[in-house]
């Protein structure tokens, strides 16, 4: 269920390490995990691009990336959106280098019975944890091709969730659907990637205290949190750290990261 409740403060543990060259971009980077792989990354020597919608917020953490002596470009920019993302490619680009990294974690989530028949709600889950890792992979696969090509190790982390996979709660079969497609593109966007040798992985989360459950009943959110004690951003962001740091001859294909009770 890759995440719900109010965001967790930034963990004040440094694991800043020699640079790394790598050149990553983590979409959904305004808060919670897209926000802590972010600083993670950062800390391990990458120069990251932030993508995100909420322009102050984006701004926000790259500058407290850059204080702490990292390299961060905010980038505005809705990942829904085949235009945005041209032009976010392109200024990356120009501002950092060839991407080598991608982190797929913008997502939405709403508790939205297909009875109810909200159409929006499950356009807005399709159009951002679908067509938007679609959309951004595909506006950063040249690059991520590029470098594969070039001898680097060039990875994609999609974010996921258990969701795709177990029913966690009843209401959430469309946003269930989005997870569960992010799984089968990964795996299949492994398969289409293996000759260029570019890393595919299938980060599926449970329970994680982020945003991305803004949009549902606190009723709703203070169950699930008094059921588990929920993951935090950092501790999501250190998994995706783990695989991104594997040799290159080893590749981490589906990792799924719980709260020990769920």
């Amino acid at each position: 269920m890759s995440s719900l409740s109010p965001q967790t403060a930034p963990s004040p543990r440094r694991d800043r390490a020699p640079a790394t060259a790598r050149t990553a971009v983590v979409t959904g980077a305004s808060s919670g995990i897209g926000a802590a792989t972010a600083r993670r990354l950062a800390r391990a020597g990458a120069a990251v691009a932030l993508l995100a919608r909420r322009t102050g917020a984006v701004e926000a953490v790259a500058r407290e990336i850059t204080a702490d002596g990292g390299t961060a470009v905010p980038v505005v920019c809705d990942v829904a959106s085949p235009d945005d993302l041209e032009l976010a490619a392109r200024r990356v680009a120009q501002e950092i280098g060839t991407v080598d990294l991608l982190v797929n974690n913008a997502g939405v989530m709403h508790a939205s019975p297909v009875a109810d028949r909200r159409a929006d709600q499950w356009r807005a889950m399709v159009d951002t944890n679908v067509l938007g890792v679609l959309h951004t992979t595909a506006a950063f696969l040249p690059a991520l091709t590029a470098a594969a090509r070039s001898g680097h190790r060039a990875d994609i982390v999609n974010v996921s969730s258990i969701a795709g996979n177990t029913m966690f709660a009843p209401g959430f079969a469309v946003y269930n659907a989005t997870k569960a497609a992010v799984s089968a593109l990964s795996a299949t966007l492994r398969s289409e990637l293996l000759a260029d040798g570019i890393r595919v992985t299938d980060l599926r989360p449970g329970l994680a205290s982020t945003e991305v459950g803004r949009h549902l009943p606190q009723e709703m959110l203070d169950g699930f949190h008094e059921e588990h004690r929920a993951l935090s951003p950092d501790e999501v962001a250190d998994a995706i750290l783990y695989v991104t740091r594997q040799p290159a001859h080893l590749a981490v294909p589906s990792l799924v990261v719980t709260p020990v009770t769920q």
